[in-house]
């Protein structure tokens, strides 16, 4: 009976840790998802299986909720770290779903903060992309679903500057090339082109945004995977535009990891 008794602590305490933990973001005490990505755990003594499986899922190498640090910033920052598209580490910068009822018409204060729930639909914010990207030179991978999966990838990626310049490198993929034409712009939300242009209210004008927050586009013809508002539905659409074809993704993913990564030893 002793026994039964300790077994079934054990797995209700199992159980209350993979649920806390399925609920808060892991802290990595790491700065980006590919170095927490390389860390493991020393094994701690485990009471059953269920605690077995923590163990190991605290080892950083499954998908899902993190928290990382950035340099200058108190506090940790919740990310979606993708442990598993082409060998993982990658820190999901935006989550976009057509039918999410996330909603992308925001202000440049809401774009620079971030909103959403990360792992669902979201974005993670100007300020933070800007932080982990000044630390080196990071891939930028695109992935998108419509009739099937594409993706797009950019062997240097980084945003600068009081207006979040956006500079992107070489592509390669399958998707297109659809930020040709955002190479070197400022980042706009409502109209909006300067981070200095604060706005007095949070939602008022949401119903006169032609898009949701992008680099320097809010129209039909060009790319803008925060979405477009759609004239005859009044629906925000996301589009992926390159020079030759023109596509809405249902669902899109931008995520970065460096360009070179580093092997920290298991």
């Amino acid at each position: 009976m002793l026994g039964q008794n300790i077994g079934e602590t054990a797995n209700g305490l199992a159980a209350a840790i993979l649920q806390a933990a399925a609920a808060q973001p892991l802290y990595t005490g790491e700065v980006a998802c590919f170095l927490a990505e390389r860390r493991r755990l020393q094994p701690a003594a485990a009471l059953d299986n269920g605690m077995s499986f923590f163990e190991r899922a605290a080892g950083f190498d499954v998908s899902g909720l993190y928290a990382i640090s950035l340099r200058g910033w108190e506090a940790a920052v919740p990310v979606h770290c993708d442990m598993e598209t082409d060998g993982g580490g990658w820190t999901l910068l935006q989550q976009r779903r057509n039918d999410s009822q996330v909603v992308f018409a925001r202000s440049l204060r809401q774009y620079e903060e971030g909103f959403g729930l990360t792992g669902n639909s979201h974005w993670l914010g100007l300020r933070a992309i800007a932080a982990l990207t000044e630390r080196g030179l990071h891939t930028l991978r695109v992935d998108m679903w419509a009739d099937e999966h594409q993706y797009a990838e950019y062997d240097g990626f980084w945003i600068s500057g009081a207006d979040y310049v956006i500079t992107v490198g070489k592509y390669c993929g399958t998707a297109g090339d659809g930020l040709y034409k955002q190479h070197g712009q400022k980042f706009v939300a409502c109209g909006l082109n300067q981070a200095s242009r604060r706005d007095k209210t949070a939602h008022g004008f949401q119903s006169k945004c032609q898009g949701g927050g992008w680099w320097d586009s809010q129209k039909t013809e060009d790319t803008n995977l925060n979405g477009v508002r759609n004239p005859n539905t009044g629906d925000l659409e996301a589009h992926w535009v390159t020079r030759n074809a023109h596509f809405v993704p249902r669902v899109s993913a931008m995520k970065i990891r460096p360009v070179q990564r580093i092997a920290i030893g298991k």
